[in-house]
């Protein structure tokens, strides 16, 4: 299982590995989006592998910069329960 955490030390996000690329797991604060990006780089990880994005909830925390990626990204189906 590959697992890494791209977020902070206030918050974490996660990439899970599944077969055609990634689903990120929580974004974390606003202003986290490029601190993110540097971290998915690190790990050899692109906007483009991630496929979906899983908010635990709707918190800033967890889904503060979701708006940013969504604009981006395109290609990302986000996932969230009611």
């Amino acid at each position: 299982m590959e697992i890494y955490n791209v977020g902070n030390r206030v918050m974490n996000t996660y990439l899970y590995r599944i077969k055609d690329g990634y689903v990120m797991i929580d974004t974390g604060y606003k202003n986290s989006y490029q601190r993110c990006t540097s971290s998915m780089k690190r790990q050899g990880i692109s906007w483009d592998d991630v496929k979906y994005i899983f908010l635990t909830h709707a918190h800033d925390d967890h889904a503060g910069f979701l708006k940013e990626v969504l604009d981006k990204h395109l290609n990302i189906t986000c996932i969230i329960s009611d």
